[in-house]
């Protein structure tokens, strides 16, 4: 319950916190209007009562182009995982939804990063292109996997970046690694860091993930650091044990994408949901209940805070 009211104060502004709080004390029984409710009150009511949910999102900002980074572990026991690699690289490059991209891989260590010096793959470009640059990446260089650091040290201090990436371009960032970062950057040091990199970024992260039902990584092996940082970002977080990394790879090049479809997290009473944008009531959606999702008529334009308001539908006892 304490996640509900914390993901609904941290995402509802007040002019919609007013509309859903009048709803709120309609639905509680005994209860009559009061449009002064205040923020407290509101609080009370969902504690009571536990059965308003709010679903949010931003649509990504506006890209022209997008820089993409895959930050790529090459220590020994990522040796099996080369094919599923490329596949995966492939996978962006057929599925981008802009022609204007560039890509390049980047060894997981610091030192080598500083100095890597490869033309990124560009739309043309083949799978046997981007064989080829894997194949280029060093090999076991470092026992310590840092990413962050990597990513921090190929974008601030290597000059032959300076000469492809485009700083008005969006940045994808993908982080591949069977162990969790090690780099002197806190997660949060390094997210914050990244935001101010460019007006619109993108991470995914291929980890071991904690909740895998592929394989049973060592907790010390769990891409902890990886995985909050990706959340950070609303990111894509891909099980490095599945077989095929290339669905998962596919959603995160679409990240860059606007938000025709959102599936909501709960089950809704149909009637009782709402849709602001930008905290203006939107009418311009319907409601498939078979797949439990909004479908967008008039699809929100980039940078929209989107606020889906609902009461949940309640769970019969059988």
């Amino acid at each position: 319950m304490i996640r509900k009211i914390n993901r609904f104060l941290r995402n509802v502004n007040f002019f919609l916190l007013g509309i859903i709080a009048s709803a709120l004390l309609l639905l509680c029984s005994g209860c009559t209007p009061d449009y002064g409710v205040t923020v407290e009150e509101v609080i009370e009511v969902i504690q009571e009562h536990g059965d308003v949910w709010v679903d949010s999102f931003e649509q990504p900002q506006y890209v022209d182009g997008i820089d993409i980074l895959w930050i790529i572990d090459r220590s020994c026991s990522m040796s099996n995982d080369d094919l599923k690699l490329i596949d995966g690289v492939e996978a962006m490059m057929s599925n981008m939804p802009t022609s204007n991209w560039r890509l390049s891989m980047v060894p997981m260590d610091a030192d080598y990063a500083s100095g890597w010096e490869v033309f990124p793959l560009v739309p043309g470009d083949t799978v046997d292109d981007a064989q080829d640059m894997l194949d280029d990446l060093p090999q076991n260089t470092s026992s310590i996997e840092a990413g962050f650091d990597s990513t921090i040290v190929y974008m601030e201090d290597n000059e032959y970046a300076d000469t492809w990436m485009r700083p008005d371009a969006g940045l994808l960032i993908v982080f591949v690694s069977d162990e969790d970062d090690q780099s002197n950057e806190d997660w949060d040091d390094f997210a914050h860091w990244l935001e101010d990199q460019r007006h619109a970024v993108f991470v995914a992260s291929i980890i071991n993930v904690r909740t895998s039902v592929n394989c049973s990584p060592a907790p010390s092996a769990l891409g902890t650091n990886y995985e909050d940082a990706t959340n950070y970002f609303d990111g894509v977080l891909i099980d490095i044990c599945s077989d095929d990394w290339s669905q998962g790879v596919k959603d995160a090049s679409h990240e860059i994408e606007l938000t025709e479809v959102y599936t909501l997290s709960e089950t809704p009473e149909p009637d009782s949901i709402k849709v602001f944008v930008e905290g203006q009531e939107y009418s311009s959606w319907i409601y498939n209940e078979y797949f439990n999702r909004i479908e967008f008529i008039m699809i929100p334009d980039y940078g929209t805070l989107v606020e889906i308001v609902y009461t949940i539908q309640p769970v019969l006892d059988v």
